[in-house]
Parts: C-alpha cells; sequence; structure tokens
C-alpha cells in the first residue's frame, strides 16, 4: 500500500481563460467575479473566497469538470504513476479547511477550501481511479502548528494503516497554510521516517522529489545517537538509528561487555570486523579491542571485573541510575579481592576449592593450599578472628588480600594506596550496604542525596574519591575502552 497526502490551497483548482465564456454559460454569468489572474500562469484564472465558489464547482462538477484545471494536483499524481508507484494499491488523504465557528463573513472562513477538497477528490476519482480517499479536516487553530501537530497525530491513527504496512507516503504540501504543512510533514516524519517522499511543484516546472525527510531524520538520528553516546547508553541505541551495519554491532559489543555477556560480546566484535571495509579504522580498532576476544578465564575475569566497575561508574555519573548503580557495587565487592587473589596464586580458587556441600567442616585442601602459600600463621590468625575456612568466601579473600598488599606482592598497588586506604573503602561498602538493602528488601529508589549523606560518614569525602580508590586497583581510566569506543562512532555518525 503506498498513500499520497496533499494540503489543499486555494490555488489548487484552475481555468484556463479561454475556457470562462463556456464555465459562465453552464454555472451563470456571474460567476466572472470569483476569478483573478495566475501571475504566474497568466493563461489561467484561480478562484477568489473558495469557499462559495468552490461550492458552485462542486454542486455543478458533472457539467463542468472537463473544463477545470488541475496544474499542481496532477502533475503530482502523474509523477506518482509514472515514476514512482508501478503495481503498489494508491489511496490518498486531503487535508483541507473548515472553520465552521467563525463568522460567515470573516475573511478566514470565506478561504476555507471545504468545497474544493469535494471537487477534487471528485476529479482524482475520475480521472484516476483512485478510489480510496480519505479526508482530514482543519477546523480550528490553523496557525498554531502546536494544535495541528496534536490533531494530525489523532486523525492520522484513524485512517493510516501501520508502518510497517506502508511502503511509501508521497507528501505534497504545496497549498494549505504554512503550520498545518509544518505539522503534517513532521507528523508523517516521525511516524513513516524514511518512507515519506516529500514532493514540490513550483508552478511554472515540474515535480521534484526533495532530500528534506532524508536530512532531517539524519540529524534526528545523529542528534538521538549522540544523546545516547552522551551518557554510554550502548544499549539504548537502536539499529534503524545507526548509518552503518558494523556501527551497530560495535554498540551492541559495548553493550555486552558492560552487562558482561562475554561470549556475545566476542560475536558482534567478530561480525562487526567483517563489515568494516576500511582497513585502517579495522587496524585501528583491533589494535585497541582484539585482546578482548582471546582472553583466558582469570584475565577475563579481570576485563569483566573492570567493566561492571565501568557501567557502575555509567549509572553513577552519566544516567543517575543510583538504584543500579548500588546493586552493581555489592556485585563488584563480592568479587573485588577475590580477582587479585586469583591472579596471585593463578588459580580461580573458588573452581578448584568451592564444596558445595560442605558448609559445616573445615576444607583441608583449601586449608593445606593457604598453608603453603601463605604460612601457618596466616591460618591461625584467621581462625582466632573467627574467619570459618570450610570453603573460600570473602572475609577470607579480603584477609588474603590485605597480607598481599602487606607484604607488597601486588606491585601495581605497592604506590597506589596504603591499606588504611583499603579499610576507608570497606567502611563505606558497608555503610551503603543498608541502602542497597533497602532496594532488595523494600522496593526503594535512592535519591543522590541519602548516597552523599553515607558516604561522607566513611572517610571519603564524597563518591569522586571511591572512584579514584578503585580507578587506581582496578587500573581503569575514565571509561575504560568505552571512551574509544564511543569516540569510534561519533567520528562515523
Amino acid at each position: 500500500m503506498e498513500y499520497f497526502v496533499i494540503t489543499i490551497g486555494t490555488r489548487d483548482i484552475q481555468i484556463l481563460k479561454e475556457k470562462v465564456d463556456e464555465l459562465k454559460q453552464r454555472i451563470d454569468s456571474d460567476f466572472a467575479k470569483y476569478l483573478y489572474t495566475n501571475e504566474n500562469l497568466p493563461d489561467y484564472y484561480c478562484f477568489r473566497q473558495p469557499r462559495e465558489s468552490g461550492k458552485k464547482l462542486v454542486e455543478n462538477y458533472d457539467q463542468i469538470k472537463e473544463l477545470l484545471s488541475f496544474p499542481m494536483i496532477d502533475p503530482f499524481i502523474d509523477y506518482i504513476l509514472n515514476n514512482e508507484n508501478k503495481e503498489d494499491e494508491l489511496a490518498g488523504v486531503l487535508i483541507y479547511t473548515d472553520q465552521e465557528n467563525l463568522q460567515d463573513d470573516s475573511r478566514q472562513k470565506k478561504q476555507d477550501t471545504v468545497y474544493f477538497k469535494d471537487t477534487i477528490e471528485k476529479h482524482l476519482r475520475d480521472k484516476y481511479n483512485i478510489q480510496k480517499i480519505n479526508s482530514v479536516k482543519v477546523s480550528e487553530n490553523v496557525d498554531s502548528i502546536d494544535d495541528q501537530y496534536q490533531m494530525f497525530g489523532k486523525e492520522l491513527d484513524k485512517i493510516l494503516i501501520l508502518p510497517d504496512e506502508v511502503k511509501n507516503v508521497y507528501l505534497f504540501p504545496q497549498g494549505g497554510i504554512d503550520q498545518i504543512n509544518q505539522a503534517i510533514t513532521l507528523q508523517l516524519i516521525q511516524r513513516y521516517r524514511s518512507k515519506v517522499i516529500y514532493c514540490q511543484k513550483p508552478e511554472n516546472v515540474g515535480v521534484r522529489k526533495l532530500t528534506f525527510p532524508s536530512l532531517f531524520l539524519n540529524d534526528l538520528r545523529k542528534n538521538i545517537l549522540k544523546h545516547h553516546l552522551d551518557m554510554y547508553g550502548f544499549d539504548r541505541i537502536d539499529e534503524d538509528i545507526c548509518p552503518f551495519d558494523w556501527l551497530y554491532l560495535m554498540c551492541r559489543y559495548a553493550s555486552a561487555r558492560l552487562s558482561l555477556n562475554d561470549r556475545e560480546a566476542r560475536q558482534c566484535y567478530s561480525e562487526m570486523i567483517r563489515k568494516i571495509a576500511d582497513k585502517a579504522l579495522r587496524r585501528s580498532i583491533n589494535h585497541k579491542l582484539l585482546t578482548y576476544t582471546s582472553l583466558q578465564p582469570i584475565p577475563l575475569n579481570r576485563r569483566k571485573l573492570q567493566d561492571l566497575y565501568v557501567n557502575i561508574k555509567i549509572k553513577f555519573c552519566k544516567q543517575s541510575d543510583y538504584r543500579n548503580f548500588l546493586i552493581g557495587l555489592y556485585t563488584l565487592s563480592e568479587n573485588l579481592e577475590k580477582q587479585f587473589v586469583d591472579e596471585y596464586f593463578g588459580v580461580d580458587t573458588m573452581v578448584k576449592f568451592f564444596n558445595s556441600s560442605n558448609y559445616d567442616q573445615d576444607n583441608k585442601e583449601w586449608i593445606d593450599f593457604l598453608k603453603d602459600k601463605l604460612g601457618h600463621e596466616f591460618i591461625e590468625r584467621l581462625e582466632q578472628d573467627g574467619i570459618r575456612l570450610y570453603n573460600p568466601n570473602l572475609p577470607t579473600y579480603k584477609e588474603i588480600f590485605i597480607e598481599l598488599l602487606d607484604q607488597g606482592k601486588i606491585p601495581h598497588l605497592n604506590n597506589c594506596f596504603s591499606i588504611s586506604q583499603y579499610h576507608i573503602y570497606c567502611k563505606a561498602i558497608d555503610k551503603l550496604r543498608g541502602k542497597r538493602n533497602q532496594i532488595a528488601h523494600r522496593l526503594s529508589n535512592p535519591t543522590i542525596n541519602e548516597l552523599n549523606g553515607e558516604i561522607r560518614g566513611t572517610g571519603f569525602s564524597d563518591f569522586s574519591e571511591l572512584f579514584d580508590f578503585l580507578d587506581c586497583l582496578l587500573n581503569v581510566n575514565g571509561f575504560d575502552d568505552f571512551d574509544f569506543i564511543k569516540d569510534v562512532i561519533e567520528k562515523h555518525i
């Protein structure tokens, strides 16, 4: 199905001067008072006061139809049928004014195109055999684009089919009032997007197809993309606003990484690289991101922990999503120390030593491993502190992490922060746990003021100091790889 949409103006029905005498004979001799010369087409007359003159035209249509000319509309329909529409069914929408509430002698009411609409509809049925023609009446506030935009939204819902079922919409906003033309143009573009074909016909030349809808949509897409990119909202970027397939796949890759879905991230990356024709761009992306696709389990967990942390920063700093910030922060805190322990020992300790059936007896294999790596005294200290060793757990990981820090066995952290700063971090996590529990158990949504109140009592003056600590701990700068991804996308939209 294809549609055409015409906004009817006061010059859309005309008559050749040589046919005026016959027109007066068929209607009445007094009809000449409605005629005035078209300055752009001097051989034609237009009709004054279209409400009155149009009524006479439609009432006498069968007697005068071969005398009338439609120098704007006929070329538009011919253009569609001869150049665009070959097989699809064509239906129409005519937009007209009928300001019934105005005084009869008001100039605005006399200019109404209600009867021009009836005449044009008859003409289209007769000449082009277009039988499916709907109309939209503009009855008030014709000079308010706000009112017309809302009105067209409601009316188009009634008469036009869903965008997926429409091939093209040919828009001809040549006649009519500017606010009406602008409102219907914007409504159709937001509804049918690139399917809108905007046509124009100066009175002395042929119909031409303008690129305005494409230009408008491209700018709109860019603005939407930039808005999402400013918030690092890669998951919010739809395929239809991306100018290239590879760019959409890059957004999916970023979103998958931030969601810790490494399998999908690798798949999207592979598809993305295949679709990039520019060798220099492909080389640049591979140089920065390729290593992610081949990481082994422990380094991959480190990368996922960094991505989780970046996601937390995004939620807090860019999206003001404090609820998911807290949820992510506690996921991070449950895994942070374990990662450094696993890296130092060279083994995933949870995978190797966790026994799901053991919750009340010491795990001999786990204890022997820790004795071998950290010494008997370390085990005794854990036992004195009441830390149970039935399985690897967070309290144990924290103590191991402190031991490794104290002995300088995590080299890149030696000059980064002190153990006392780590204790401040732990205090902050414990302090914020109450807010996190409210989310889990009371369906609450914390505010920034509430969170700031919690962090100030921990040793951190604000959240920027918490982020500085975690930046150093996880070796993250800014938003890490996602700054690079954002920059690449921005340069190609």
